[in-house]
């Protein structure tokens, strides 16, 4: 019973997995990426700035996938 309810729980925790909130565009690497102002990733979390995403035409130059809006981490207060 408990092994079975382990599983449960590590299945569960498993599922949610943080984006690392990257500080640095991969691309120029001289603009500061704050968790809560825009920024453009991958599907594996390659990190750029706007003004470069756009550049790029919005494809990743590390990986050739789709660049999107990296949603945003508000501060806690």
């Amino acid at each position: 019973m408990r092994l079975r309810l382990a599983r449960r729980i590590l299945s569960r925790r498993s599922r949610f997995v943080a984006l690392e909130m990257r500080t640095r565009c991969e691309r120029c690497e001289v603009v500061e990426l704050t968790a809560d102002g825009p920024a453009s990733i991958c599907s594996y979390e390659c990190t750029f700035c706007e003004d470069c995403a756009r550049t790029m035409d919005y494809t990743c130059r590390n990986c050739g996938g789709e660049l999107v809006t990296r949603p945003r981490r508000l501060e806690q207060r």
